[in-house]
């Protein structure tokens, strides 16, 4: 396996990847001889690079691991699950080719996290979004940002596999920043299906944002 951020899962180490692992497993059931499953991978490999050292990503061959397969009910590949310190998934989509997008909301719905947001994914997981999405525009050296940190994480928690939170570095992204209008920071943008529908600048009490938040969510 060519990405150094896929684990190649098997038999003998399963339970200490994915049972006993302190992280959130993405696992990729998959075969060989299965063209959907190829047509995925370049979608897994972005994927292990986005979340590298946040969250782990393995890729299951079913031709070797059958005893594994059977467990799990595997019937259709690719099939993804995400695993969290047990045998038991914590998410099942159908089986199929995803797009990162709905993946990364699959894994942040786990994680109760923020993706971080640059223009190669942007497209994907935002203006592709076909849901609620709250982005906020960030720098590290900016002190307002750190202290609306800790809100943003409760809020990405409470509202997990509802609302897509995502953020981008200014630093690194100024084409994101220009695009939006950006011109002060933390700046928060609530999107819908894609389209920006409205924004917060400086640092805002956690019952706005999830009064907003809950606004879209009612349509």
């Amino acid at each position: 396996m060519a990405n150094a951020n896929i684990i190649e899962l098997t038999e003998a180490n399963w339970d200490q990847e994915v049972v006993n692992s302190p992280v959130p497993i993405l696992v990729d059931f998959w075969a060989p001889w299965c063209g959907p499953c190829r047509a995925l991978a370049p979608t897994i490999d972005r994927i292990a690079d986005t979340y590298a050292g946040k969250v782990k990503v393995g890729k299951l061959n079913t031709d070797e691991a059958q005893a594994i397969a059977i467990r799990h009910g595997i019937n259709a590949i690719p099939q993804l699950m995400v695993f969290k310190g047990s045998d038991k998934p914590v998410e099942k989509p159908s089986p199929g080719v995803k797009s990162e997008g709905d993946i990364a909301k699959m894994i942040d719905g786990v994680r109760g996290g923020m993706l971080a947001l640059t223009d190669d994914n942007w497209d994907d997981l935002v203006q592709g979004s076909d849901g609620p999405a709250l982005v906020e525009f960030w720098a590290p050296w900016c002190g307002p940002c750190r202290s609306l940190e800790p809100t943003l994480s409760a809020l990405a928690g409470h509202f997990k596999g509802k609302v897509f939170f995502g953020r981008v570095n200014t630093d690194e992204s100024p084409e994101l920043c220009g695009r939006f209008e950006v011109s002060a920071i933390p700046t928060l943008l609530f999107f819908q299906s894609g389209s920006p529908v409205d924004r917060f600048v400086g640092v805002r009490p956690e019952t706005d944002i999830s009064t907003r938040l809950y606004r879209l969510l009612d349509g």
